[in-house]
């Protein structure tokens, strides 16, 4: 799902050329995954915010050998997705139970945010929308999968 925030008619028809080129590029099963960290991350889910993160089972800070666990997930994340197809990516990685919307600054357009999760576990996630390009643009790098937790609290 994208939105234009400017509206009209030939917004409107924008969006649907985007969109179309976007199904295209996912839905080739030739298109290797890429990845992009983009100065747009979300605050609060930067590489930064990893120090800041509460283990969700027993309330308290990690430890750093926790934290490195968590930074060698990342990577972990990286060495898997990026090189394999979008198709199979999606098909084994992503969370299909989210929904979310995140501005893309370049195309100007509320892009569908991906959940992507690959330590089976549900503890490690990485959010983005892929780009008119194909490059998946990380937008949240969710340490311990409180996203949406967070996000109910505040509602």
């Amino acid at each position: 799902m994208i939105s234009n925030r400017s509206g009209g008619a030939l917004a409107d028809l924008g969006q649907i050329i985007r969109e179309k080129e976007i199904a295209k590029l996912t839905d080739d099963n030739d298109v290797r995954f890429k990845m992009v960290l983009s100065s747009q991350m979300e605050e609060g889910y930067k590489f930064g915010t990893l120090v800041d993160v509460v283990d969700s089972d027993t309330k308290r800070q990690m430890t750093e050998a926790e934290q490195l666990s968590l930074w060698r997930m990342f990577g972990h994340c990286v060495d898997v997705f990026v090189g394999r197809t979008i198709t199979n990516v999606e098909a084994h990685f992503r969370d299909t139970d989210r929904t979310d919307l995140a501005y893309d600054p370049v195309g100007g357009n509320d892009m569908q945010v991906e959940h992507f999760n690959v330590d089976g576990d549900n503890k490690f996630r990485i959010h983005g929308y892929f780009n008119k390009h194909g490059y998946f643009v990380v937008k949240r790098i969710d340490w311990r999968h409180l996203y949406h937790l967070r996000r109910n609290r505040q509602s």
